[in-house]
């Protein structure tokens, strides 16, 4: 029997698992091998304005 809410779980494992290797692959075409997917998020955040820490927390949650 196939459930949409599987079939939708295996589906969003597969893009996160997608867009954790493009993200880290960038971060090091742009010189930044030091730097972990967690940091690459973080970085990606930040990228399109600057964040207070309370942005930052609801942008989180």
């Amino acid at each position: 029997m196939t459930d949409d809410r599987q079939d939708f779980g295996v589906l969003l494992a597969l893009a996160q698992v997608t867009f954790s290797e493009e993200l880290r692959e960038h971060l090091r075409t742009e010189g930044h091998e030091s730097f972990t997917t967690r940091t690459g998020f973080v970085l990606r955040l930040l990228t399109a304005e600057p964040l207070s820490l309370r942005d930052w927390r609801t942008a989180c949650t």
